[in-house]
């Protein structure tokens, strides 16, 4: 097995008997692994080819929300899985908007799947709660600014971590646009 089925076997043990929560609008629960594979894919689609951040965004969530350890990542995968998983985990002497703003100076494989996480859960709220979406958007709004600012200044960078991610992000930001509007 390679790194990235060896990530997804630990995530889906891990978050087994987990459900995402907030779903209100619809009576299927879904389970937690969903979420972890919606980021991954999102990489994927941004043309993401480095193993080790689809793997760490398999794990994104484990070291916060299970009990699955560091070193169990390791063991699993590599150090530079478990570094990246370890510093998308939240602190809790961090405050949840110090943590985000944290993200502004993290290395750009685990800005890209902070990225990807968060446009995932905004997606996902827009289904459990419309307006909430918009608020954990906001929240995040330092995350759009690195990348669309980094899309200006350093593209040699995006292409050689996410070539396609323009294209995505473009759509995501009308969607915003047009969702602040509507309200």
């Amino acid at each position: 097995m390679n790194i990235i089925e060896n990530a997804l076997n630990l995530a889906y043990s891990s978050h087994k008997g987990q459900f995402r929560k907030g779903n209100n609008l619809s009576p299927v629960k879904l389970p937690y692994i969903c979420h972890p594979i919606d980021v991954a894919n999102l990489l994927y689609k941004w043309g993401v080819k480095d193993e080790n951040m689809i793997a760490a965004a398999f794990l994104h969530d484990v070291l916060e929300d299970t009990e699955t350890t560091a070193q169990q990542i390791i063991d699993c995968t590599n150090n530079i899985v478990s570094y990246y998983v370890e510093n998308l985990t939240h602190d809790p002497k961090l405050s949840k908007q110090e943590y985000l703003d944290s993200f502004e100076t993290k290395p750009i494989e685990i800005f890209l799947i902070k990225l990807a996480d968060r446009i995932c859960n905004v997606k996902d709220f827009t289904i459990s709660s419309p307006k909430y979406a918009l608020e954990y958007a906001k929240k995040a709004s330092k995350l759009y600014y690195r990348i669309f600012y980094m899309q200006q200044t350093q593209p040699d960078i995006i292409m050689k971590y996410a070539p396609n991610i323009s294209k995505d992000l473009n759509l995501q930001s009308l969607y915003l646009l047009a969702y602040r509007d509507w309200e």
